[in-house]
Parts: C-alpha cells; structure tokens; sequence
C-alpha cells in the first residue's frame, strides 16, 4: 500500500522573511527549514530567485583581527563544549553521520580543554553515612565476609586479552608489526589445516 503524498504547504510571506533573516544571520539551511518547517529544496529556489544566498550577498569589509582582538572578552570553554555536544545530539538526530563526527571532534577537544570543575564534596557532617543515624551502622558480619573474600582472591588477574578479529590483523600487518604467516620460514604444512 503506498502512502499518500504529502499535502502542499502554503507558509505565508512573514515566515519566508523569518527563515531568510535566520539564514542570513548564519544559521544552517536545514536547521532554519526545520524550525519554520520548510522544505529544503523549496528553500534553496526561493534563495535562488530572491538572491538572499551567502553567494548573493555583497563582498564584506576587509576583516581586520587586529581591531576585534580588543573586544574579545574570555572564552568560557566549557560553554562552548556543551554547544558542541547540542550541536553533536542535532547531527545525529538527523541522521548526519559525518557533520555528528565533525562535532564530537571538537566537542572532545573543548572538553579536554576546559578546567576541571571540581567535584562537589559533600559538608563533612554528611561524609560518613554511619554517623547520620544509628540505625545504619555497619553490620560486623559483613566485615568479616570481607576479609574473607580477600583470603579467597588475594590478586584478582585481569581477563585474558581477546585474540585479534580480521582487521586488526590486517592493520598490524600494515604497519608492520606482524608479519603474515606466509612471509615466516615455517611452511604451509607445518601451519596445520
């Protein structure tokens, strides 16, 4: 069974004039379509027509950083990671794989730039859950089973390293780390079936 086609969309000549001083404020095509609820295609033509594109519009002044770098007040980095990562959850949500990379990179390297907050310690009276109430006190039992665990596992071993799949194979013999079976002195019947 196939499925109606979608009803034609009429929008008035004041949203049209919203999502062209959206556009040319710098947001993106798609993002503005989706809040005025545009189709894009419908969009680009009538940029096109009405000559509002970025292409269309004259030549800026000659950018001087010299000027502005006066203006410019401290970057709050940690503010611009969480745009990044709004701007992360946007791509992914419309399915743009490369542009949700694109902005996990520099969601990534923002956070790793920002300063840590320091974690909130909670006011000493609250530190110890035992001195709160009486009731919570531990139970001298369950020290006990503790210790015990201790004298059954005194060293816990990591979990054996899971052997090489296919293409991590192939990337260590890219670089050159692993040689292939067939470039070794032993030969193919001493390798088994």
């Amino acid at each position: 069974m196939t499925q109606a086609a979608p009803a034609y969309r009429v929008r008035s000549q004041q949203v049209w004039d919203l999502a062209r001083d959206d556009y040319l404020a710098g947001e993106p095509a798609r993002v503005v379509c989706r809040r005025y609820d545009l189709g894009l295609s419908a969009f680009r033509v009538r940029a096109r027509k009405a000559g509002w594109r970025l292409q269309d519009q004259d030549d800026p002044d000659m950018y001087d950083p010299a000027v502005e770098l006066e203006d410019i007040e401290d970057i709050d980095l940690s503010a611009m990671a969480l745009s990044a990562r709004r701007r992360l959850q946007l791509s992914l949500m419309d399915g743009e794989a490369t542009e949700a990379l694109r902005w996990l990179k520099i969601f990534e390297t923002l956070s790793s730039m920002a300063p840590e907050t320091p974690a909130e310690t909670p006011p000493a009276e609250t530190q110890n859950v035992h001195r709160l109430h009486s009731d919570f006190s531990p139970a001298a039992s369950d020290l006990d089973d503790l210790d015990e665990v201790h004298r059954l596992h005194p060293v816990s071993t990591p979990p054996a390293p899971q052997p090489l799949n296919r293409a991590e194979r192939r990337r260590l013999r890219r670089a050159g780390r692993l040689k292939p079976p067939s470039a070794s002195g032993e030969s193919r019947a001493s390798q088994g079936p």
